[in-house]
C-alpha cells in the first residue's frame, strides 16, 4: 500500500497544479465618482456594494470619499467582465449599476419632495461624532439639538445638548473647520448649571440672530433667553447674559391656553418675525414662541403632538397664547424641535422626525402637514439607520454659498462603550448637509 501511495502522489500534485493555473488571476479595478443627476459638479458621499460578482473582489461594500471616489479590486475577472454594485446616498434615489473596468461617472437622480422648494442636497458628512467614543478633548457622548451661527468674518459656531442621558447635560460649543466640516469641541461646556441666568436643565438650546444681536434660548421646562454680544467669538460662557441685560427669564402666561394655569410643555423653540405674521387673534406679534406640549389634554396618543405658539410684544415676553400651528390632532407625534424655512410666499416648518408642514401664505402661522415621508431618509449604513431629528436650517450669508442643514442622528446600534440610549435610540453624531433653496 506504501508504494501505491508514493506512486500515486506526483500525478495528483500535478492535477492540483494544473487546477491552479486554470483559475484566472487577472486583476481588474473598477473606479468611479458619485455624481448628482441634475449637477454634474456635484460629487456625492454614498454607498457602494457588490451584489453578486464572479470573482473575488474587495472591498464588498464601501462608503466613497467625500468628493464621491470609490475603487474597487478583483481578481478571477476578465477586462470584458461587468461588476453589479447597488449604489446609495442620502437624499438620492438607490439604483444598480454595472461598471466597467477603469474609471466612470455613476449618476444617480435626487429623491423628489414635491412642495418643497429645497434642491441639489448633498450629505457633507458627520461634523460630530461620538458613534465609537467620546469627542475629542471631552467627556461628550451624546448629541442632540444642533444649532449653527455665521460670525461676521464667516466662521461657524455649533453649540449642541451634551450628555444629557449620559453624564449632566448641558450646552457644549464646537468650531467647525471651514475645509473639512469637522468641528473642535470647546474643552468646557458652554453653558450649564453655573450661567446664573439659566433655570432648570441647560440644555436643548438653539441660537437665533434678529435685530443684529444673537441670542440663545436655552432649557425646555422653564426656558432661558440668553443674549451674547461679542458676534465674533461667542465661545466664552461668561459672555452669554441675559437678554436686556434681564436675569434671562421668559415671562409666560399660560392662563388662556389648553390646560390653563397648569399647562405643561416638553420644549420650546424662539422665532423673531421682522415682517410679523398674525396669531389666531389677529396680533401681528414679532416675537414668537413654538411650544411642544407635553401631558396632553387633548385626543391624541403619545408626545409632542401639536405645535403652539406664544407671542409677545416684547423680548422676554409677557408671552401668551397664540393659538396652534398645527393641530395635534392633524399633526404626526413625536413631533421634537425643529426648524422654520422661508419662501417670499410660504413658511416651511421641519420638525420631529423630519415631517413637513407648510402654510401658503405669509399673514398667518396656520401649518398643515403635506408630504407622507421624512424630509430626510435614515441611512442603512451608518449610525443614522433609525431616523434624524432635530433639524435647524443656517442661510447662507452670499450668493456663492448653500443652505446648510444641521441634524441629529439616531441609531438602532452604538460602537460608543460609553453610549446610553435616549428615548428611542442612539443619539450620537451630528450630520450636515447642504441644498439650494428657491426663495420665490
Amino acid at each position: 500500500n506504501k508504494t501505491k501511495a508514493s506512486k500515486m502522489a506526483p500525478s495528483v500534485a500535478v492535477v492540483v497544479i494544473a487546477a491552479m493555473l486554470a483559475v484566472n488571476t487577472e486583476a481588474t479595478t473598477y473606479s468611479g465618482v458619485v455624481i448628482s443627476g441634475h449637477d454634474a459638479s456635484l460629487t456625492l458621499i454614498a454607498n457602494i456594494t457588490i451584489d453578486s460578482p464572479e470573482g473575488a473582489c474587495k472591498p464588498t461594500t464601501q462608503e466613497t470619499s467625500l468628493d464621491g471616489a470609490f475603487s474597487i479590486d478583483c481578481t478571477g475577472m476578465s477586462s470584458t467582465d461587468t461588476l453589479p454594485v447597488t449604489v446609495w446616498s442620502r437624499q438620492f434615489e438607490t439604483n444598480q449599476f454595472k461598471l466597467t473596468e477603469g474609471t466612470q461617472s455613476v449618476v444617480l437622480l435626487p429623491r423628489t419632495i414635491s412642495g418643497f422648494p429645497a434642491s441639489k442636497f448633498r450629505f457633507e458628512g458627520f461634523v460630530i461624532e461620538a458613534q465609537t467614543g467620546p469627542i475629542p478633548g471631552t467627556n461628550i457622548n451624546f448629541l442632540a439639538h444642533p444649532s449653527a451661527y455665521r460670525t461676521p468674518s464667516g466662521k461657524i459656531f455649533i453649540i449642541s445638548t451634551a450628555n444629557s442621558h449620559a453624564g449632566p447635560g448641558y450646552t457644549a460649543g464646537y468650531w467647525q473647520d471651514p475645509v473639512t466640516n469637522k468641528v473642535t469641541a470647546l474643552p468646557y461646556p458652554l453653558i450649564n448649571q453655573s450661567n446664573k441666568y439659566t433655570f432648570g436643565v441647560s440644555f436643548s438650546a438653539r441660537m437665533v440672530v434678529a435685530e443684529g444681536r444673537l441670542f440663545m434660548l436655552v432649557g425646555m421646562t422653564k426656558p432661558t433667553l440668553l443674549e451674547n454680544k461679542n458676534l465674533e467669538d461667542p465661545s466664552n460662557p461668561s459672555d452669554w447674559i441675559g437678554a436686556d441685560g434681564g436675569v434671562g427669564f421668559v415671562n409666560f402666561n399660560y392662563s388662556t391656553a389648553p390646560g390653563g394655569a397648569n399647562f405643561k410643555h416638553e420644549d420650546t423653540r424662539f422665532h423673531v418675525f421682522e415682517n410679523a405674521p398674525a396669531d389666531v387673534y389677529g396680533r401681528k406679534r414679532k416675537y414668537w414662541m413654538f411650544v411642544i406640549p407635553d401631558a396632553p389634554d387633548y385626543s391624541t396618543k403619545g408626545r409632542a403632538c401639536g405645535r403652539m405658539a406664544f407671542t409677545s410684544d416684547t423680548l422676554t415676553g409677557e408671552y401668551t397664547y397664540g393659538g396652534w400651528l398645527y393641530l395635534p390632532t392633524q399633526s404626526n407625534c413625536l413631533s421634537w424641535p425643529g426648524d422654520i424655512i422661508a419662501t417670499s410666499s410660504e413658511y416651511f416648518l421641519a420638525v420631529g422626525w423630519g415631517q413637513l408642514y407648510k402654510t401658503n401664505n405669509l399673514t398667518s402661522l396656520m401649518f398643515e402637514s403635506f408630504y407622507d415621508e421624512s424630509l430626510l431618509i435614515p441611512s442603512p449604513f451608518g449610525y443614522d439607520d433609525f431616523h434624524q431629528i432635530e433639524y435647524t436650517f443656517l442661510p447662507p450669508s452670499n450668493s456663492s454659498q448653500r443652505y446648510r442643514l444641521y441634524q441629529a442622528s439616531y441609531s438602532n446600534t452604538t460602537g460608543n462603550p460609553n453610549g446610553k440610549k435616549a428615548d428611542y435610540g442612539y443619539k450620537q453624531a451630528i450630520g450636515m448637509y447642504t441644498f439650494e433653496w428657491d426663495m420665490e
